[in-house]
């Protein structure tokens, strides 16, 4: 193609237009041009050419490239392509998948925003296929005729690959896919074509047409009016050139960004999440007393990793598109952005390349405007910008990279409301109590410890609350449902929150039983008709279960982890959600494991709060369960 022909097609004049390439060493590896447009006050980003190189696929280069290309006001986006390596890479990048491609929104839509486009052969494009004329024969599902001359040999080796992996949602090859497919253009004169059967042209034109418009995304958005229901960055790079040479630089600093203000961070180099099974925590005592019950951390342990990471991250990336409002939301991003922004480029940036350089890469790129870097997630094949992060990219962006690039759920609060325009200065820890924080011991008579507020929160794997009803309060709103909270450890937790130090890493861990299998286990979902409750409270109508479904009840414990982050202050509270069978866990622990779990389902109902048992719904379940496990 000229260069007149490609400005012409790609960059047409007076037009909102993007360029980004990524370079290997001194070879371009691929690129991708864009245009924009409004239709009805939305804006359309078009992708006009995605190209990565035959030597440079299967890297995630088409999803580094389209992220690039995100802007905070992009509500649609759409693309014209023949290959469904393109038509996967944009569906995963700006949706949830090529199957979770909303057709209706196509067939409704793409007529119209096509109309408005500002690139003749997108605007005079005619849309073909059974989602826009019910008539259609073809075999075409959501095409379009774009009188361009197309060889069709590669992707239709690309689609049979693809076949053996998904189901295509988008066959229009079936008809004649056994069909040969010449390598040239067998016709001499476009009359020829035109006279040619309709399955030939189907063969030799660019048929895909992924005016997919992202349209589940987007259908969501316009119709809840949410900013984002996907949750990739926005990043708009004049030019993006990425040195590999750099990035794998022998050297342990070439690796990761520096962060001397955390602490150092060991690696696992032959570490395989694919062998690693999930850690086995049994946190059960015959006598259940309500204390903050916390141990120190070794900060290399903040996120652990295993087999369930690839499953875990498909799931978390459901959740965040379908229920975003109740699992990622910021209070007052002015105040809480800093925050966020520290831990996020601290994880992409230094923590995960180290600690699991089998699972995550970090590359250098350089810009026509300085260097950045771009972690690589080598499972999901995702990429996504370290450091630096772009000033217009909103926290609430990173947020929702970091609920679909780790399975961890984070919280970050401040000792000041949301409301204020920036966080009342940290306490002194010289001032703090010096009580043990894990007593549960009455408060002493000590000045109160300024109240910390939740400011923000991504989490997928809530049991038995709603995350975005928690924002904005404090520490004792937060757990006011909790039986005893207030009475017996409201005050140590006020006080260690106000005195942990810089670098200091803690943990604890919790536990309750659940009747079924879904780890978003928020009210939310429960009004949406799914019974899946977790806590019980007064009033509530409760039914005892003659017995329980061994392989549908769980063990559900969270892994919780504490810290304070060293510039903006800010505490990060963090955990992750286990579920053990219970099948699995008798099998597993044998009688005496099994006998330990009873006793201790029994110990709900004595300590300091008996009314722990109620609240953990063991009015519905522990007779049932422990009978099963002393059976």
């Amino acid at each position: 193609m000229s260069k007149d022909r490609l400005r012409a097609q790609c960059l047409p004049e007076n037009a909102d237009c993007s360029y980004v390439k990524v370079t290997i060493g001194d070879q371009l590896a691929g690129n991708v041009f864009a245009c924009r447009w409004k239709v009805k006050d939305k804006t359309v980003c078009w992708i006009t050419q995605l190209v990565v190189h035959s030597d440079y696929r299967e890297r995630g280069l088409a999803a580094g490239l389209l992220n690039c290309l995100r802007q905070e006001d992009d509500k649609i986006y759409g693309l014209m392509s023949s290959h469904p390596a393109a038509c996967l890479a944009a569906a995963k990048t700006f949706g949830s998948g090529i199957n979770s491609v909303s057709t209706s929104f196509i067939s409704d839509n793409a007529s119209s925003v096509m109309k408005e486009s500002p690139i003749e052969y997108v605007r005079k494009a005619e849309l073909r296929g059974n989602l826009f004329d019910s008539d259609d024969k073809t075999g075409a599902i959501s095409s379009v005729f774009s009188n361009f001359f197309v060889d069709h040999a590669e992707p239709l080796e690309a689609l049979n690959w693809v076949r053996q992996g998904l189901e295509w949602p988008l066959d229009v090859f079936r008809s004649f896919q056994d069909q040969p497919h010449p390598l040239s253009w067998p016709f001499p004169s476009w009359k020829d074509f035109r006279e040619a059967s309709v399955f030939t042209q189907l063969n030799y034109t660019n048929l895909v047409l992924l005016v997919l418009l992202f349209a589940y995304a987007i259908y969501q958005a316009w119709s809840k009016n949410a900013s984002h229901t996907w949750s990739v960055l926005q990043f708009t790079p004049a030019l993006l050139t990425i040195g590999q040479a750099e990035a794998e630089e022998a050297g342990r600093k070439s690796r990761y960004l520096p962060a001397p203000d955390f602490p150092p961070i060991e690696g696992l180099a032959d570490f395989d999440y694919k062998t690693t099974e999930p850690v086995k925590l049994r946190p059960f005592k015959p006598k259940y007393n309500l204390t903050m019950a916390i141990e120190n951390l070794d900060p290399n342990e903040l996120l652990l990793m295993d087999k369930t990471y690839p499953s875990r991250i498909a799931y978390r990336r459901t959740i965040l598109q379908n229920h975003q409002e109740d699992v990622c939301a910021i209070a007052n991003e002015a105040v809480i952005a800093p925050a966020i922004r520290e831990l996020y480029t601290f994880l992409l940036g230094t923590y995960l390349p180290i600690r699991f350089p089998r699972m995550f890469k970090l590359h250098q790129v350089d810009y026509e405007t300085g260097k950045t870097y771009m972690l690589e997630n080598l499972v999901t094949k995702e990429v996504y910008p370290a450091f630096p992060i772009p000033p217009t990219t909103k926290a609430l962006v990173l947020l929702q990279t970091l609920g679909k690039t780790v399975d961890e759920d984070f919280f970050f609060l401040l000792p000041s409301d949301p409301a204020a325009s920036s966080p009342l200065p940290l306490p002194s820890p010289s001032s703090a109590s010096s009580e043990d924080p894990t007593s549960g011991g009455e408060p002493d008579k000590e000045a109160s410890p300024s109240k910390y507020h939740l400011h923000a929160f991504v989490c997928c794997c809530p049991s038995g609350f709603s995350p975005r009803s928690k924002l904005g309060l404090p520490l004792a709103s937060v757990h006011e449902p909790v039986p005893g909270y207030s009475s017996i450890i409201e005050g140590s937790m006020d006080r260690y929150f106000a005195k942990i130090q810089v670098g200091k890493y803690v943990k604890r861990v919790n536990w309750s039983i659940a009747t079924h299998g879904e780890l978003y286990a928020s009210p939310a979902a429960t009004a949406e008709g799914s019974n899946i409750s977790t806590h019980a409270y007064a009033g509530d109508q409760i039914t005892e279960l003659a017995e329980v479904d061994p392989s549908q009840t769980f063990v559900r414990v969270e892994r919780q982890t504490l810290h304070r982050l060293p510039n903006s202050k800010a505490i990060v509270f963090a955990f992750k959600t286990y579920l053990y069978p219970l099948d699995q866990f008798k099998a597993d622990n044998g009688p005496e494991g099994a006998e330990q779990l009873a006793q201790a389902v029994d110990g709900l109902k004595v300590g300091n709060v008996p009314a722990m048992h109620f609240y953990k719904r063991g009015a519905v379940w522990a007779e049932a369960v422990k009978r099963y496990l002393r059976s």
